[in-house]
């Protein structure tokens, strides 16, 4: 009897120390939606990353190949390291097709502006906005 009370509370203790934590949730998918009135402009998808980054200049033109090469200047509105995920998502003139970059993780010093750089997948692309949220 306490042979077998031993080596049940020895397996509990084996067993249960085998657990792994739960992998942290992957960030929610954003769709890909470029509305008239989102074109060329900076959306923050999230309240936290609204209230820690900004984007205060944007600059387009057309490469040699037609497609459409954006600037974007993004500042860190804190006193805190911000590190955020950006992608630009560019669309048609009349809006369809909406394809967007891979989403680029960048960190941003406190009230420091850096310079990212994004180039449409194809010549239609001439309607562009650019999101950002908090890295997860």
């Amino acid at each position: 009897m306490r042979i077998t009370l031993c080596f049940s509370a020895l397996a509990a203790l084996l067993l249960g120390g085998c657990a792994t934590p739960p992998a942290a949730a992957p960030a929610p998918p954003v769709p890909l939606r470029l509305e008239a009135a989102d074109a060329g402009a900076f959306r923050a998808l999230d309240p936290a990353s609204a209230a820690a980054i900004r984007c205060p200049a944007t600059e387009a033109h057309v490469r040699a190949d037609g497609r459409l090469e954006l600037l974007a200047n993004l500042e860190n509105a804190t006193d805190k390291p911000a590190a955020v995920q950006v992608q630009a998502v560019f669309a048609s003139e009349d809006g369809s097709g909406a394809a967007g970059s891979a989403w680029q993780p960048v960190t941003l010093a406190p009230h420091a502006t850096e310079t990212l750089r994004f180039d449409a997948p194809d010549a239609q692309g001439r309607l562009w906005t650019v999101r950002a949220r908090l890295a997860p």
